[in-house]
């Protein structure tokens, strides 16, 4: 048994002092017996508050957990009125107590009453442990962490550091759901970070405690049975960086392994057996278009290395929860099972019928289902571009919103609104894990290492022309140019969405000057002609080489974000300045067809496709290439007005007039694509008459 003398006197010698700004954990049963006169729960938390407001005294702030993982449980997180009993009595009893700030986290609030309470609560980041966290805040303030017969193990700030010490065994995690912010239900999205659900990445915080007591910088004071221990943040902090520099796995259960391939033992892994015999385009589609290609998924990686054991594509990885400029990557995602069925046991909807009968990322469920509420978690075409076909399955993708949902034709949806029944069973059996995002990169070096960049989309689940016809139309030109002797370099960058382009240019950074330009590339394979939007610099060098080259075709131009979106804005956007364009063969904006008729259903297959589009795509691409290369400075070596008809190859029925309007833009050395622009004329036409003149010494190529 302890007294309150003894209490406060061991807070003292821990280091507790007046005005301090404290954190404190608490687990009073280790102490042993309980004071004299003390009853109730409610009596021993109140006299531990008792006891440390007298040592801190009214000028010191108090911090104690009030976690509640609400966004974890899909629950709707109120500071007011949730509840934190996951972390003891004392939590909840503190956070009831008046003048109580609580933090508006709703993994990890916490409740503060003292001077700095509403600093260290109020305009915190939506990232439990990231940069202007309560822990960031806490930290830079000079805080202390109190352990109260609890072990430092238990301080949950530790992951904070390892969030700053970037440990391979915990990764960030995005979470969206709703807050109650002023008394009103508002969406919330957050990070938080966690640990791999595999063994090996299980948190322990027992060696690093250890080294921390060995440290010097903690104090440890006996109370009856138990301790009270006592250390600045900033001091843990020092000593866990450290630490984790030496041995990034200490705090977690080991061995080291890949974490990636451990969390496919545990959920399971999808089996697609790819074998490509060649390059073939047909072949590429046939045995690419039907893979469930979701962002960081089984489908996706292998259809990538399936692509790699015929092209000499080189892999990038990048991990969940890991940062690219802005965004984050989010995790694998595997469904192994989704259906609705009536409750005689009919199936309605089954991802067995259309891997794409599932909307992608969405989580688990396994209930009766009221026939309301089920009707608006189902998705049918969309009718403004696909109403036609009552037929389609729609693909939906929900990435970063959690949420459960089907798609399913519109003749199916109108079966469960007529049926009689009123309730349904509903499953979906996926799982998320830890995952690496996966970029494929193939390069042809030139003798300049500056280079135009192809971009396209490997994802859109058992689509053909939304993603995966501009992925083979890249390699196809890849390849081609790939035995040339080449002035400049050319890279293709296969990615999953805006992420995987957001992942390879923030960690390749020192290329962005290098790229002089590029084409992102899809829906190469439709009925409908080319379109190219330009870039968001219209009048950077590339995007008039490309304006150049389709003088003349039957091409569509739009400016950028028109009505046609260019998907790879991530390459226009500020920081980076890539002028890149977007090549497409889709309709008309008021086409009811527009984009295609097929798009973003389980429509979009090679049976629906163009091949020979898909050829022209591809021969339109190499022309883009082959002007890049050819696109010499001319320089005039001629005076005065050139006397056409002395040069007997020089047809002047078939030259005279443009060789006129070139003569007058050589005042001064041109790019041969600047002429073209300047007199409206095809790069190729106009590189075919100078091709003449420099024949004829009138003009030379630099």
């Amino acid at each position: 048994m302890y007294t309150k003398f003894e209490f406060i006197n061991a807070l003292v010698k821990a280091g507790i002092a007046k005005d301090d700004l404290i954190m404190i954990h608490v687990g009073m049963s280790s102490f042993g017996t309980i004071p004299k006169g003390i009853y109730s729960q409610s009596q021993l938390s109140q006299f531990v508050l008792d006891c440390v407001s007298e040592v801190i005294g009214p000028n010191g702030t108090l911090i104690v957990p009030a976690f509640s993982y609400s966004l974890g449980k899909d629950e709707i997180f109120d500071a007011k009125t949730t509840p934190c009993p996951l972390v003891g009595d004392f939590c909840e009893f503190f956070r009831k107590q008046p003048n109580v700030c609580r933090s508006l986290d709703p993994f990890l609030s916490v409740s503060a009453l003292g001077p700095k309470a509403k600093l260290l609560t109020e305009n915190i980041s939506n990232s439990s442990y990231g940069e202007n966290s309560f822990f960031d805040k806490f930290t830079k303030a000079g805080g202390k962490i109190v352990c109260l017969g609890v072990g430092l193990r238990y301080a949950t700030i530790r992951h904070y550091y390892e969030e700053m010490a970037n440990v391979p065994f915990r990764y960030l995690k995005f979470f969206s759901g709703y807050i109650i912010r002023d008394g009103v239900k508002t969406k919330c999205c957050w990070y938080y970070s966690v640990s791999p659900r595999c063994s090996n990445t299980y948190p322990l915080g027992i060696k690093l405690e250890k080294i921390v007591e060995q440290s010097g910088f903690m104090n440890k004071i006996p109370l009856d049975k138990g301790f009270v221990s006592c250390i600045k943040s900033s001091d843990y902090l020092e000593i866990a960086l450290r630490e984790y520099k030496k041995d990034p796995w200490l705090c977690a259960r080991g061995p080291k392994c890949n974490i990636a391939e451990e969390e496919k033992k545990r959920t399971g892994a999808e089996q697609f057996n790819i074998k490509l015999n060649s390059t073939d385009i047909i072949e590429l589609a046939q045995k690419i278009s039907p893979i469930p290609r979701h962002l960081i998924s089984d489908g996706y990686d292998e259809s990538l290395y399936a692509l790699k054991s015929v092209f000499d594509i080189k892999i990038h990885e990048y991990k969940s929860g890991e940062k690219a400029f802005t965004w984050t990557v989010p995790e694998r995602w595997i469904c192994k099972e989704a259906y609705v069925k009536d409750l005689k046991g009919q199936t309605i909807i089954s991802n067995s019928e259309s891997p794409l009968s599932v909307i992608s990322s969405s989580k688990c469920i396994d209930s009766i289902v009221g026939k309301e509420e089920l009707l608006t978690h189902i998705y049918t075409p969309d009718p403004q571009r696909n109403g036609k076909d009552h037929n389609a399955i729609p693909f939906i993708f929900k990435y970063y919103e959690k949420d459960w949902g089907f798609c399913c034709t519109e003749d199916t949806k109108k079966l469960i609104e007529n049926s009689q029944e009123d309730n349904f069973f509903v499953k979906i059996n996926s799982d998320f894990s830890y995952g690496t995002l996966k970029v494929g990169e193939y390069v042809v070096e030139g003798a300049n290492k500056e280079c135009i960049v192809l971009c396209a989309h490997l994802c859109h689940p058992c689509q053909f022309n939304d993603g995966l016809s501009g992925v083979i139309a890249g390699l196809k030109v890849i390849e081609s140019i790939s035995k040339l002797k080449l002035r400049y370099t050319y890279k293709l960058l296969i990615v999953p969405e805006t992420i995987g382009s957001a992942c390879y240019l923030s960690h390749n950074e020192n290329q962005i000057a290098l790229m002089r330009g590029g084409i992102f590339l899809e829906t190469l394979a439709t009925n409908y002609r080319h379109t190219i939007m330009s870039s968001n610099q219209p009048n950077s060098y590339f995007d008039k080489l490309c304006h150049a080259v389709t003088v003349g075709m039957d091409i569509t131009t739009v400016p950028f974000l028109n009505a046609l979106l260019n998907d790879e804005r991530m390459f226009n956007a500020p920081g980076i300045n890539i002028p890149m364009l977007s090549l497409q063969r889709i309709a008309e904006t008021t086409d009811p067809e527009y984009p295609f008729r097929y798009y973003h259903t389980n429509m979009d297959t090679i049976e629906h496709a163009n091949f020979s589009n898909l050829e022209n795509s591809i021969e339109l691409l190499k022309k883009i290439i082959q002007a890049h290369e050819n696109d010499f400075y001319v320089i005039p070596l001629f005076k005065g007005e050139i006397f056409i008809s002395r040069f007997s190859e020089i047809e002047y029925a078939k030259y005279g007039a443009t060789i006129r309007k070139i003569m007058y833009e050589l005042t001064k050395p041109k790019q041969i694509s600047q002429i073209s622009i300047n007199i409206n004329e095809n790069f190729f036409k106009i590189k075919e008459i100078l091709d003449l003149l420099l024949k004829y010494n009138l003009v030379e190529y630099k």
